[in-house]
């Protein structure tokens, strides 16, 4: 999800929340790749007393297509979770534990047929699923390799 999240970002219409969610995104990518993070850190990137957030963000924007700010959060909300889980949290912020639970099993299931579908209809809407077929094949974090992985990779590049 991050790097099918990460060439969308700049799509969001508002300089200064694309600056926001890709560092964002960046303490996710850390998160991911094994760094010690606190979730609570974390989850403040999604909303905060400051209402400075994506959450917030989100509800101001109207230009952009509102795909985006799903699939940002819909990744960002997961990692999140998991990084509460990692830390051994068994409670939740009120946002992360409302999250729809069907999101959090297909989420763990089948990374989200759901987060595919949309993701799929936007990248097609702005003709951009070309380019990230290629970009997808030369990240590292991508592991064509995993059964699971690649049969998400070929339902986000077939032709239906």
């Amino acid at each position: 999800m991050q790097a099918l999240t990460e060439p969308i970002v700049n799509d969001l219409s508002n300089a200064e929340d694309i600056a926001f969610v890709k560092e964002t995104l960046r303490m996710t990518d850390r998160f991911l790749s094994g760094e010690k993070t606190d979730p609570d850190l974390l989850y403040s990137r999604m909303e905060n007393l400051d209402e400075q957030g994506i959450l917030p963000y989100y509800a101001l924007d109207r230009l952009t297509d509102p795909t985006v700010w799903s699939c940002i959060i819909d990744t960002v909300a997961y990692i999140c979770y998991l990084c509460y889980i990692e830390n051994g949290e068994q409670y939740f912020p009120q946002t992360i534990e409302s999250i729809d639970i069907r999101t959090i099993e297909s989420l763990d299931e089948s990374l989200t047929n759901e987060f595919l579908d949309r993701y799929k209809q936007y990248m097609r809407k702005t003709d951009a699923l070309s380019d990230l077929k290629k970009s997808l094949a030369d990240d590292d974090r991508v592991n064509l390799d995993n059964e699971i992985v690649r049969s998400k990779y070929d339902f986000l590049f077939s032709h239906d």
